[in-house]
């Protein structure tokens, strides 16, 4: 009797959002074991996003400082929530520094779990915002009634 047993794909994944909801490097490990024990061989780490920022850059300490801050907002939907006021309480801080990786990546590699790490550059917050600009510069220009304020309020959005 021969058995052959294989996967039937060859790319098994699993994508944890650790930007939006920060999950520490010890439960990723359990999450890696059950990896391993399921055969699944990708896990795909989002670690940035305009909600977050998890993972440090040495060079840019804010990043990590301010982005790996995160309000609490019960009962809100997720499209609903928004971004941290400057002085908004917050509830979480959480960022895996270089030395973090290394060990997520080790530790998943001896498990055949290959990591993909997601870093975002914020493409689409910059878009945005520089769409509001433009918006409210056309409007001044033209004479609307457009204050001050109003350009503050384009600039915390």
């Amino acid at each position: 009797m021969t058995i052959k047993d294989e996967p039937r794909f060859g790319y098994r994944g699993l994508m944890v959002d650790v930007a939006r909801f920060f999950t520490p490097k010890e439960n990723l490990f359990r999450i890696i074991d059950c990896m391993g024990m399921l055969k699944i061989n990708t896990l795909h780490l989002h670690l940035v996003d305009d909600n977050g920022w998890r993972i440090e850059i040495k060079r840019y300490p804010l990043l990590t400082e301010i982005g790996s801050r995160r309000v609490d907002r019960p009962g809100k939907s997720f499209p609903e929530r928004r971004n941290p006021r400057q002085g908004e309480p917050t509830v979480e801080k959480g960022f895996y520094t270089q030395e973090d990786i290394r060990e997520i990546v080790a530790y998943a590699a001896r498990h055949q779990v290959e990591v993909i790490p997601e870093i975002e550059m914020l493409r689409l917050i910059v878009m945005r915002r520089w769409l509001l600009i433009r918006c409210w510069l056309v409007l001044w220009s033209i004479n609307l009634s457009v204050s001050f304020q109003d350009w503050e309020e384009v600039m915390r959005m």
